[in-house]
């Protein structure tokens, strides 16, 4: 029979239990070399290389159940493959190669997001973004499996192709990089069509509204002694008006007779208790006074 197999026999006939239910203690490599019949593969993502090769990344699979190992090797031309690399050029991480192409394709893309983030209208980037991947997927040769060949067929695209140039003309007129006050550059930040600023803190809150173009309603600004909060215009109005009376306040202090004053007034207030009179354990009997219970 099958080796490491047990045969009993019964009134029933002879039957057989297996001791092995399964590979213990391997590597996934010698299941491969082993038993490769037995092993499956499931697609899991594409990897791209330092060299620009987009290699197949699979998880092993041994009488169907998961090793949770994985192989690479190099892929095989696909539309997902295609469609993969496209997504990995717009917005994933990419090998430090000269690819001039999708250098110039990122910068694009990151220049339509921050146009997106200076202004609170839709610019239906979604569906523009989603074209732009079709475009794309459809301009690549369905043998390609190297970032080198998807470079040499990215078409040059910019900014005005995707957004009207009006609409991007006002946005950027409307939101300045930044704006100077005594002398200084204070670099504006937006997001979701908001402005934020950090401002030194010997520059006056009014100087910044007298100088800027941005709406009140759309201006944070955070002070770098003031933590890392950013504030809106009449939230910090209200905070830097109530600090002079709270430095005056605190500042005040009592003269001698108001001070004479406050300690007759507490003593009006005042009880002296009379002290109790302590007791005292023997110390022939503290060998059998209760101790404190202590936590363990």
């Amino acid at each position: 029979g099958n080796p490491f197999d047990i045969a009993n026999v019964s009134s029933n006939g002879k039957s057989y239990k297996s001791l092995i239910k399964g590979a213990t203690r391997v590597t996934t490599q010698q299941l491969l070399d082993v038993a490769p019949h037995r092993c499956t593969f499931e697609p899991a993502e594409y990897v791209l290389r330092y060299d620009g090769v987009v290699l197949a990344k699979k998880e092993v699979y041994f009488d169907d159940l998961t090793t949770r190992d994985f192989i690479t090797e190099p892929a095989e031309p696909s539309s997902d493959l295609i469609e993969s690399v496209v997504l990995s050029i717009l917005y994933g991480k990419l090998p430090n190669l000269d690819l001039p192409h999708c250098e110039s394709l990122r910068q694009t893309i990151e220049a339509v997001h921050d146009l997106e983030a200076r202004t609170t209208n839709n610019l239906d980037l979604t569906i523009l973004l989603d074209g732009l991947v079709e475009q794309l997927v459809a301009g690549i040769p369905s043998s390609a499996t190297t970032l080198q060949e998807f470079d040499a067929h990215i078409p040059y695209i910019t900014i005005g192709d995707l957004v009207d140039t009006q609409v991007i003309q006002d946005i950027i007129e409307s939101t300045p990089d930044y704006f100077e006050l005594d002398g200084e550059k204070i670099a504006i930040h937006y997001k979701k069509g908001r402005a934020y600023i950090t401002l030194p803190s010997h520059i006056p809150l009014d100087m910044v509204l007298s100088t800027s173009d941005i709406e009140e309603s759309n201006l944070y600004v955070r002070y770098r002694n003031d933590g890392r909060k950013y504030r809106t215009v009449s939230e910090l109005q209200k905070r830097l008006r109530r600090s002079p009376r709270e430095k005056r306040r605190h500042a005040s202090r009592p003269t001698d007779e108001t001070r004479q004053h406050d300690i007759s007034r507490a003593e009006t207030y005042v009880h002296i208790r009379p002290k109790k009179q302590a007791t005292t354990v023997p110390k022939k009997d503290k060998r059998n006074y209760p101790r404190k219970a202590v936590y363990q």
